[in-house]
Formats: structure tokens, sequence, C-alpha cells
């Protein structure tokens, strides 16, 4: 038998007492592959797990309990995940909490996916931006000399048309000086 790390072992044993086996080093299931007969990895797992919901509730069925317990409706998580809900004795459905552990941890997975997936798109996004600046600061500069220039060229023009009048008075035509 495998062992489970310590957070899933309490998670297991509070939230589904009866499950697996109870040893001195904690609760112990079978996970051994050689004991499944074909095993098939889950997927979508993650919109599966937004479809189920978490309530809670004062539960009516087990006297001696105080106080509000946290759990799922079980005929809720049939719709999405069938094998994790079993009849019991009296008739009601419960929800096998042990079985839900793969199930989130294949959810978290596909999550971090999605957050890596969106994590290089940010970067390529500001890459892009620091390239998009960087063009911009280069255009605006290059924007400024032609202004400069620009206004160099006028004052050159102006003289020249300046210098062609004077000619033109020296010579005795009319001159047509526009300022």
């Amino acid at each position: 038998m495998r062992r489970v790390c310590l957070p899933l072992i309490l998670l297991c044993f509070f939230l589904a007492p009866g499950y697996g086996q109870l040893k001195d080093e904690g609760l112990a299931v079978d996970n051994e592959k050689l004991s499944k007969k074909v095993a098939v990895p889950l997927s979508n797992t993650l919109e599966k797990v937004k479809q189920l919901n978490g309530y809670t509730y004062d539960n009516k069925y087990q006297s001696g309990r105080v106080g509000q317990e946290i759990g799922m409706i079980a005929s809720e998580v049939e719709k999405v995940f069938p094998q994790l809900v079993y009849s019991a004795d009296d008739g009601t459905k419960r929800v096998h909490y042990p079985g839900l552990i793969p199930v989130l941890i294949e959810a978290i997975k596909e999550q971090q996916l999605l957050i890596d997936q969106l994590l290089v798109k940010a970067d390529e996004k500001e890459f892009d931006y620091q390239q998009l600046k960087e063009t911009i600061k280069k255009q605006s500069e290059l924007f400024k000399k032609q202004k400069k220039l620009l206004g160099k060229l006028q004052e050159q023009n102006y003289q020249i048309h300046t210098d062609i009048e004077m000619i033109k008075m020296s010579m005795g035509l009319e001159a047509s000086i526009e300022k």
C-alpha cells in the first residue's frame, strides 16, 4: 500500500471515515497501479469541478454532532461524477469524498496549465508593449528632429524668397514680398 500525504490523510479520515484502512502510519488506500485493471487519466476535470458546489449544513442524520458541517449534495455530485456517489444502507445517497482527491488534483493541474499559458501571454504582451514604447520614443525623437529641420528649411526658404525679391527690386522688376 502507498501512503498518502498527511493533509490528504486527515481530509480523508475526517470527511469520510470508513474508507481505506486506518493504520499506524495514517489512512492507507490501495493505490497500486497493479490493482487497477484499466487506468484512464482523468480529463476535463476543471470544467467538471466548476459544476460542483460546496455547502454548509446541519446534518440531520448524525446525532451527537453540534454545529454546521461542510459538504456537498450527493445528487449534484452524481450528475458530474456518478462513480463518487453510493447509496448507504438507509437508502440515502452519500459522496465518496476521498474519490474527489484525484479529481481535484487534476483540476488544479489543468488550472495551473491555464495560469502558465496566461503568464506566457502576459509576458509576450509586456514584451510587445516595451517594443511599442521604444518605437514611439524613437518616432517622437525623429519627429522633433524633423520639426526642427522643417523650421530651418522654412527660414531658409523665406530668406531665399526675400533675396529673390530684393534682386527683382534692384533690377527694377515689381517685387512681391510676402511674410
